[in-house]
């Protein structure tokens, strides 16, 4: 039996959407509590408002026997289901559950038409509306699975429906059993068996080019993250690569101004105060960089990008830098640190950008 293995994603109460299969079966679930409100909803109206001579006996014995079995799979669902990983043994029992479940609610609405009128009940069509459903849920060959069911059920309908051997329920008053020969039941068997197979076939082709689109939808989103994250890293690496440098060439920039400022001539002056300008801007572009790569970058660093890192070496080659731009201007700078301080093991690259 084909098994759909779907992410699990965000549903909504209508539509399982792309969702796994286990959620598809949880819409089901709810869906069915829709059903049952419709059909008491719809019993009600016809026989207060509307007169019909509906059998509500048999009527209310289905939708009792629907509200047990429903109660009955949302606690399957809960203790089986719910928490689990889902491998391959989950998906198929997953499947043979939604399996069971289309396969009574099929039979329950062959029951449900019988005791409304039979054959000649305008909602025989809602055999078609659950070979949709196990379109969805199911793969194209369970769909086929489902629509012959269906369709034996529907033999079997218009057979309790058109011989004497059973009693008739009508829908309407005044209507009797319709006698139907051979060959009115075969055009009738014909157009509803035709119909069951060919919403089988579109619902599940429109289904799998969904998957389809899902699957590659799935796969493009990868590659860009891939990408995302290969830009970042090498944003991060470049603005980092850059920095020291570039702090080391402004602050001996800025040593040279001070130092040199009675000796140099206005002109001098400007060109080196324009230098120091267009490099402050500069440094402000890459810590802009390693920033953004920071916020991009939300997964820790990978085990290949750990080493023991030294932070008394790591904080003296800061210092060194900035060194050069305090003495220009007469601030001391003095590190005072334990002869000994733990190594950490971590990324150097992560360190040094803080």
């Amino acid at each position: 039996m084909a098994i759909v293995n779907r992410k699990r994603r965000a549903h909504s109460f209508w539509l399982p959407g792309e969702s796994s299969l286990i959620e598809g079966v949880r819409w089901l679930i709810r869906l069915r509590w829709l059903a049952i409100a419709g059909v008491m909803s719809a019993l009600v109206v016809g026989i207060r408002f509307i007169g019909l001579p509906l059998f509500w006996k048999g009527i209310l014995a289905v939708v009792l026997s629907l509200i047990i079995l429903n109660l009955i799979y949302w606690t399957i669902l809960r203790e089986r289901f719910e928490g689990r990983e889902l491998g391959t043994e989950v998906l198929s029992t997953a499947t043979l559950f939604a399996h069971l479940q289309i396969s009574l609610d099929l039979v329950l609405l062959t029951l449900l038409l019988y005791f409304s009128g039979g054959v000649f009940n305008p909602f025989s069509f809602f055999y078609i509306f659950h070979i949709i459903i196990s379109s969805v849920l199911l793969e194209r060959r369970d769909s086929y699975l489902q629509a012959g069911w269906a369709f034996l059920l529907f033999i079997l309908l218009v057979y309790l429906s058109t011989t004497e051997r059973f009693n008739y329920y009508p829908l309407y008053p005044g209507l009797g059993r319709v006698d139907l020969n051979w060959k009115q039941v075969l055009i009738l068997l014909s157009a509803f068996g035709t119909t069951l197979f060919v919403s089988a076939f579109l619902s599940s082709s429109i289904m799998e080019r969904l998957r389809e689109k899902e699957e590659e939808l799935a796969r493009a989103y990868e590659e860009v993250v891939k990408r995302e994250k290969i830009k970042s890293e090498f944003a991060r690496t470049v603005a980092h690569e850059l920095r020291s440098p570039m702090s080391s060439i402004m602050n001996f920039i800025h040593a040279v101004r001070l130092s040199e400022k009675g000796r140099l001539s206005e002109k001098s002056l400007e060109f080196l105060e324009r230098a120091l300008q267009r490099g402050q801007g500069l440094i402000d572009l890459i810590r802009d960089l390693l920033e953004l790569a920071r916020l991009e970058s939300a997964e820790p660093p990978r085990s290949e990008e750990l080493e023991e890192v030294d932070l008394i070496g790591e904080l003296e080659l800061i210092l060194s830098v900035e060194k050069t731009g305090a003495d220009a201007k007469g601030v001391n700078v003095y590190f005072n640190h334990p002869p000994v301080l733990p190594r950490i093991r971590y990324s150097r690259a992560a360190v040094q950008q803080i």
